[in-house]
């Protein structure tokens, strides 16, 4: 486990408390978590040191994709995703994401990325893709099923 500012780096779901994940998760959401989500490995943990919020990055054919950037309603507006997110940016460089045309914080992850498409339902954001990279991640995250109930 590597650990930068406030921000843990765990390398399995093993040295987390899946349990508190959950509610982070679902606090931040606001939706319930489908039960098989824990079972997909992640290819690295970003926590926040006293478990404000988490960032969950899983390995698609090659490319690092962030699966949650999630942090607890009470501590959101804070600086807390944006200490998560940069250590992802810094660990792994390249990274792809969605987020649901409604989310609100989209505003936010345009100033963050290099790159988005718009969809219908989605919108794609990338850090420093290029060509083929973005035909990938863009057909994988436009196909991938939702993780929340």
């Amino acid at each position: 486990m590597g650990e930068k500012g406030n921000i843990k780096s765990i390398s399995s779901w093993n040295e987390l408390a899946i349990v508190i994940a959950r509610e982070i998760i679902e606090d931040a959401f606001d939706k319930k978590l489908n039960e098989n989500y824990f079972q997909e490995k992640p290819l690295g943990l970003f926590v926040e040191r006293d478990w404000k919020g988490l960032a969950i990055v899983k390995d698609v054919q090659g490319l690092r994709y962030l699966d949650k950037l999630a942090v607890k309603k009470e501590f959101q507006n804070n600086g807390v995703a944006g200490d998560l997110l940069h250590a992802v940016f810094e660990k792994h460089g390249k990274v792809f994401w969605r987020a649901s045309h409604k989310n609100p914080v989209n505003y936010w992850y345009f100033k963050n990325c290099t790159g988005c498409i718009k969809d219908k339902h989605w919108n794609v954001f990338w850090k420093n893709l290029q060509g083929k990279e973005i035909d990938k991640a863009v057909f994988f995250a436009l196909n991938r099923k939702p993780d929340f109930q």
